[in-house]
């Protein structure tokens, strides 16, 4: 997304989320990276009966769903380092664009995450 970014990944046990955010802001801000942090971040810890793939299908179908890009293209900043673990992604079409309906299933996935 142009202006924030979505990130799923697993957290370790040495650090909380809240250590984990604080520590990207840091090495951000020693790096020179021009990122502004929003005040309201919204930061969520998945629990085990949580559906990792449904967040996994939020995420890659948000930019389609916020009009950055149509579902006749593929968006170029989607990184998933196991895509094995993305159910969704082998009923791509060939191309790797996504089925224009998906849009919809998102939708009904959004309501279900209680995500904005």
């Amino acid at each position: 997304m142009p202006d924030h970014v979505h990130l799923l990944f697993p957290l370790g046990g040495r650090l909380s989320l809240m250590q984990v955010v604080a520590k990207l802001k840091a090495l951000s801000r020693r790096r020179h990276v021009s990122w502004e942090w929003q005040d309201n971040v919204f930061e969520h810890r998945l629990r085990a009966d949580e559906a990792r793939d449904d967040y996994r299908f939020y995420i890659f179908m948000n930019p389609y769903a916020a009009k950055l890009i149509p579902t006749t293209a593929c968006w170029p900043w989607w990184y998933c380092p196991e895509p094995s673990a993305c159910r969704f992604l082998p009923l791509l079409h060939a191309d790797g664009t996504p089925p224009r309906e998906w849009l919809r299933e998102r939708e009904v996935i959004r309501n279900r995450l209680h995500v904005s």
